[in-house]
């Protein structure tokens, strides 16, 4: 059986122990009344569970009182022929409308929809003359004034709900390098709204080349500017790996009904540590669990379930090195 490895949303099956880093995260991104809008970054590579991450402080979040305006956003959805920009208020606009019920929230919804149609609303080239029509026809169904007091409306109808709002952005390193400065940029200007703090979830390595500007500015220190405090993602301890890894590929060996010395090898194989040091991560072991759906029914009988594991693992990590294996298996007998 082939496993998948999507993120956890239950609090229950957090196996990793990140449940006390999600709640302080919650805790900091729920703001006070009059608090400035800050920015947190969650700074991991692929694979390491930031999605997950993001589940676990939602649900804290809804465990606070009182409970912050939640609104969850995926990076790649945020790319659309009518602008980030755009894409992103609205659907901003749209979950506070949607998951809030109360007519404050409401509210602040509508407003915030307004301020995307006029923020949005600037002819591109190619296209000029309909942009100006829509830029002239969106200005004037406003009538509340320019665009600084329309910010000043979203402001105003934000802190009418009496909850502080948190948006949270994830797979910002699936953008294109121009979307990706284009969310930053909205981030740090456009939407710096008080008591909105944002949760982004990101690679750090292709977000700086893309803040770089082709090496023009600094794309580190750019990044500083924008999030106020950008925390990597810890990594889970030896000995979560380890029970994770044990519990898993012991049920999963044994549904192969290896011989007694095969199991018993297996477990020798786990006790000694280098299988377990090999895994960095959570997608790790599910990905050798998937290799071995193929590889311990197809050898069964012929080779040691221990060594299917060991090369799968060394195939999953030291891909080079398992090809000089395959390419000389008589110089490692």
């Amino acid at each position: 059986m082939i496993l998948d490895d999507r993120p956890i949303s239950e609090v229950e099956k957090d196996e990793l122990g990140r449940g006390p880093y999600a709640r302080a995260l919650a805790a900091a991104l729920a703001l006070p009344k009059g608090a400035a809008s800050i920015v947190i970054g969650i700074e991991a590579g692929w694979g390491t569970g930031k999605t997950s991450v993001l589940n676990l402080v939602e649900a804290a979040l809804e465990a606070l009182e009182p409970k912050p305006h939640v609104v969850r956003l995926e990076g790649w959805l945020l790319a659309a022929k009518e602008g980030t920009l755009r894409q992103f208020l609205q659907q901003v606009a749209i979950q506070l409308g949607q998951k809030e019920q109360g007519k404050r929230a409401r509210s602040a919804g509508n407003w915030l929809q307004k301020y995307a149609d006029i923020a949005a609303a600037v002819p591109k080239v190619g296209d000029y003359v309909e942009g100006v029509k829509k830029s002239a026809e969106t200005i004037a169904s406003l009538r509340e004034g320019d665009i600084t007091s329309l910010k000043s409306r979203v402001s105003a109808a934000l802190r009418e709900t009496d909850k502080p709002v948190v948006i949270m952005i994830d797979d910002l390193d699936r953008l294109e390098p121009d979307e990706i400065r284009q969310v930053f940029r909205l981030v740090k200007a456009v939407a710096d709204f008080e008591r909105v703090s944002y949760l982004l979830a990101y690679d750090p390595e292709p977000v700086r080349r893309a803040l770089s500007f082709d090496g023009i500015y600094d794309g580190a220190g750019y990044l500083e500017k924008i999030v106020q405090l950008a925390y990597p993602l810890p990594r889970p301890d030896y000995w979560a790996i380890k029970r994770y890894l044990e519990s898993r590929l012991t049920a999963f060996v044994n549904r192969y009904s290896p011989e007694a010395f095969e199991t018993e090898a297996v477990l020798t194989l786990l006790s000694e540590g280098g299988l377990t040091h090999s895994m960095r991560h959570v997608r790790d072991v599910t990905r050798l669990l998937n290799r071995l759906a193929i590889s311990l029914p197809a050898t069964r009988g012929e080779v040691n379930a221990a060594d299917v594991i060991a090369f799968e693992a060394i195939s999953l990590r030291f891909p080079e090195a398992a090809e000089v294996l395959r390419e000389r298996p008589e110089e490692f007998v």
